[in-house]
């Protein structure tokens, strides 16, 4: 268990990307402005955005790669 728990702090420390900051911030900007409105759907939204790039989940951690074709067409 002990192990577990410093696996997932290894994630949430290293390393910062762009992407991780971008969506981190933007879940801050969201959730705070859907406290503010009583949007419930935008706090929901925003702590999705902030979990996702605070942990380091899903595409921002890098989990999505996009296949790439590495075949060449040639044409006659």
């Amino acid at each position: 268990m002990k192990l577990q728990f410093l696996i997932f702090l290894q994630r949430f420390y290293f390393p910062w990307t762009f992407s991780r900051v971008m969506f981190s911030v933007f879940g801050l900007i969201i959730l705070g402005q859907g406290i503010y409105d009583y949007q419930w759907l935008a706090v929901l939204v925003g702590v999705y955005f902030l979990v996702s790039g605070l942990f380091s989940l899903g595409c921002v951690g890098g989990n999505c790669p996009v296949p790439t074709n590495n075949s060449v067409i040639q044409k006659d």
